[in-house]
């Protein structure tokens, strides 16, 4: 019951293109920041980007023409994780 007057208020229970774009578009813009972040927010981002990866996969009704479209100009995947160097480290 508990779960019902949740979803009756608006939670999600289910991920759809429309979300899964939303949530790789606010991935991008954290990793445009990523350089301002501190490390736990850099390992907050990573982890997010690992459990939307993670949720593409096994989530088959996101396997469309459209939505691979959409996610090829979106930047959501952190290649690397960030090193963030003291300011006086030499390079």
């Amino acid at each position: 019951m508990g779960l019902q007057v949740l979803k009756q208020i608006g939670l999600r229970c289910k991920v759809d293109s429309i979300t899964f774009l939303a949530c790789a578009r606010e991935l991008e813009s954290w990793g445009l920041s990523m350089a301002n972040m501190d490390e736990e927010q850099v390992d907050e981002s990573i982890t997010v980007a690992r459990e939307l990866v993670q949720e593409f996969r096994s989530n088959t009704a996101l396997h469309s023409s459209e939505l691979f479209t959409a996610l090829r100009d979106i930047a959501f995947v952190p290649a690397t994780k960030v090193l963030l160097l003291p300011p006086n480290a030499q390079h």
